[in-house]
């Protein structure tokens, strides 16, 4: 029984198609994702421990470019939903996807670093 992978949580191909297929600056930009994305996340998970609404959208906007060059599809609509939430209390859903965006982080963090 052969041992399966789980699918990729990223494509490079648009950051590929961004460096006009440079493959030291995709590396570059990966690394940079890779050290700037756990501060990121510490910083929203701080900020909705402390029910921090203008941060978290912060911290969300500033996140969504990597998101998007990183090719992490499932977090497309999630970042955005985070950056554009209306409300001024944390609700269940913003939790949700806080929670959401930081656990396939970790797995995009993995996958990326088994390459």
């Amino acid at each position: 029984m052969e041992n399966q992978q789980p699918p990729l949580l990223y494509d490079l191909t648009r950051l590929t198609n961004l460096a006009a297929n440079n493959m030291d600056f995709v590396k570059k930009m990966t690394r940079l994702f890779l050290n700037q994305s756990p501060i990121d996340l510490e910083e929203l998970r701080n900020a909705a421990d402390t029910g921090n609404i203008k941060k978290i959208k912060e911290v969300a906007h500033r996140m969504k470019p990597s998101i998007d060059n990183m090719g992490i599809s499932t977090l497309y609509t999630v970042i955005r939903e985070i950056e554009l939430f209306a409300g001024t209390a944390i609700t269940e859903k913003l939790r949700e996807n806080l929670t959401l965006t930081e656990n396939t982080l970790h797995q995009v963090f993995l996958q990326l670093q088994e390459e």
